[in-house]
């Protein structure tokens, strides 16, 4: 059955913060300081709708009343004490919507380029490129779903200094173990080497490395290599000098080349077909900031090329894809800039036998500029749940004008949301929780173009089976920036 990406991608999209009339000098930004690098006010993070250590919050606040303490510790319900019946008597009001679960963590440093999460079984996986006094390294950590801090994981066997951050994928081995798979680009310590391209497995305590490429696009540090795990099979990506895109498969130590020399590629994403051939969704530059197109191609040199609605001359910022656990069905996003514009936009692509193409795009506003950038998400199927049933977490920076119109401010937002796949042809979706657009902001600052438009950005995001979430991403702080990584409960509806 083929589903019209338009009754899924309310949920599954992008969808528009309120806009303004706000248009980004683009040029004057990439000529200025790095926008993930630079400064800004602190961040305001926090709880998106109950307050973490709000007294009487099922998260963690003790109430101190007449019922003692009635903190259930339960994310998911509003705490209070009843007094007005004949004893007094603790109320653990349900909520809807994502809730803060006892993480929220700050990691400053001079200067944090990118950061990726997976996520598996009971475990968070985070990594970051984190350049401090102008050294570069990887930080790893894990965080599982009960505990109260992270779990540092060394890199100290990575030989060389990175120019990447680490894409992340998790091997599930069986009796509840697991292999955490890493594709990171680091220049050897001696000589004025290329940089090479090194697989990184973690099991067992235990760190090995081994290099799968030797040649590697190092223009750009906000690009870095991406791993995904395909039918059981760890597979790594990542550009090479020309721009075609080089595909490692970890099982058969074989690699092969995707696209073209004629299309550079600039960002990509993997993705999987419904017969778990990998695949790649990139943006294609003659030079920087001269689009060519969005493609998405399978083994065989299988491409298609991706409507977009926004055809003004100008170049890409990033690209990611969803997996929306319906097989062979992601959802993509693109951000695109320009002399006066910033704007993302989304779409769908069906993946077959070794084959991808993309769902038709209706562009009802083709020059919009919302400001909105670098979207990041994950969708998840729970077992209890009925078939087609799909939920989903997606995060949305973005750049645009006060509410009282005094400056730009930066700010990051997510929406929780649901979607019935089960009825043909009559798909659903709702968000869950959030303002009256389903949104609920999480981080924000101000910012003008002499701080490079900085915001909350470069989001990564997580779920797990216990209907857990996390985020992560990158925030201007004074100087330098702040990783920020939280953990939220999904509250979902009981009917």
């Amino acid at each position: 059955m083929r589903l019209s990406p338009w009754h899924y991608l309310p949920l599954f999209g992008a969808p528009m913060l309120a806009s303004c009339a706000f248009l980004l000098d683009y040029d004057e930004l990439q000529d200025g300081p790095n926008p993930a690098a630079t400064g800004g006010m602190p961040a305001s993070g926090g709880q998106p709708d109950a307050g973490a250590g709000t007294p009487g919050a099922g998260n963690g606040g003790a109430a101190t009343s007449a019922c003692g303490d009635c903190n259930d510790h339960d994310a998911c319900t509003v705490d209070s004490c009843d007094e007005t019946g004949d004893a007094p008597a603790c109320l653990h009001e349900p909520t809807e919507g994502l809730k803060l679960d006892g993480i929220d963590v700050t990691l400053p440093a001079d200067r944090h380029v990118r950061v990726s999460l997976a996520a598996s079984g009971t475990f968070f996986y985070f990594s970051a490129l984190q350049v401090d006094e102008n050294q570069p390294k990887i930080v790893l950590y894990r965080l599982a779903n009960d505990a109260t801090e992270l779990e540092p994981i060394s890199t100290d066997e990575l030989e060389g200094v990175p120019v990447s951050n680490v894409g992340l994928a998790v091997e599930e081995l069986g009796l509840g173990e697991v292999a955490l798979h890493g594709f990171v680009a680091a220049k050897p310590k001696l000589g004025d080497l290329a940089p090479r391209v090194v697989h990184l497995v973690h099991r067992d305590g235990t760190t090995m490395t081994n290099v799968v490429g030797l040649s590697y696009k190092a223009d750009n540090e906000l690009i870095f290599p991406q791993a995904l795990n395909i039918g059981g099979t760890i597979v790594g990506a990542w550009i090479q000098p020309e721009g075609t895109i080089a595909m490692h498969d970890v099982g058969s130590a074989r690699s092969e080349t995707f696209g073209a020399v004629t299309l550079p590629a600039t960002t990509f994403s993997l993705l999987a077909t419904a017969d778990d051939k990998p695949a790649v969704m990139f943006t294609a530059e003659t030079t920087p900031g001269a689009a060519i197109g969005t493609y998405v191609e399978t083994s065989g040199m299988n491409r298609s090329r991706l409507e977009e609605c926004e055809t003004r001359p100008g170049g890409y910022l990033s690209s990611s894809v969803i997996a929306t656990q319906v097989p062979g069905l992601w959802l993509v996003n693109t951000t695109r800039f320009g002399a006066d514009y910033l704007t993302s936009g989304g779409g769908a692509i069906l993946c077959g036998n070794n084959a991808c193409a993309p769902l038709p795009e209706t562009c009802e506003d083709p020059e919009s500029s919302s400001g909105i950038r670098n979207v990041a998400g994950a969708a998840v199927h729970f077992p209890t749940d009925d078939p087609g049933i799909v939920y989903s977490v997606i995060a949305l920076p973005q750049i645009g004008l006060k509410a009282d119109a005094s400056g730009a401010e930066g700010k990051l937002s997510l929406a929780l949301g649901r979607a019935d796949f089960s009825a043909p042809g009559d798909a659903t979706s709702t968000t869950i929780g959030g303002d009256e657009n389903g949104l609920s902001q999480i981080a924000h600052n101000d910012t003008s173009e002499a701080e490079g438009f900085a915001g909350p950005d470069w989001p990564a995001v997580g779920i797990l089976p216990s209907e857990q979430v996390a985020v992560a991403w990158i925030q201007p702080q004074g100087g330098g920036t702040d990783l920020r990584i939280q953990r939220y409960k999904m509250c979902l509806p009981t009917e």
